[in-house]
């Protein structure tokens, strides 16, 4: 037949291909509620607050409340998630 020897036709013609070209090169946005909450260190690793001195303070003694005052580091299982959220790759 004569669509045979033509050859396949395009499945998208080539404004629409433009189109979808364009929608893949979205610049990566960062994620500003994890920058709030995480602070990257300079060897790469992230600080996070830690979790319990909101309130109901009167029952934890003041050693415990001190600590909890302190930054602790996110876990290695996290870092790699957080990071990517932080510099929006």
């Amino acid at each position: 037949s004569a669509c045979e020897a033509d050859g396949p036709k395009p499945l998208l013609n080539p404004s629409t291909k433009a189109k979808i070209d364009m929608a893949k090169k979205v610049k990566a946005k960062t994620k500003k509620a994890v920058k709030a909450r995480f602070k990257l260190t300079g060897t790469g690793k992230l600080l996070r607050s830690r979790q319990g001195k909101r309130h109901i303070l009167s029952k934890k003694s003041a050693k415990r409340k001190r600590h909890l005052g302190n930054a602790a580091l996110v876990a290695t299982t996290h870092l790699n998630l957080y990071k990517r959220l932080i510099k929006g790759v």
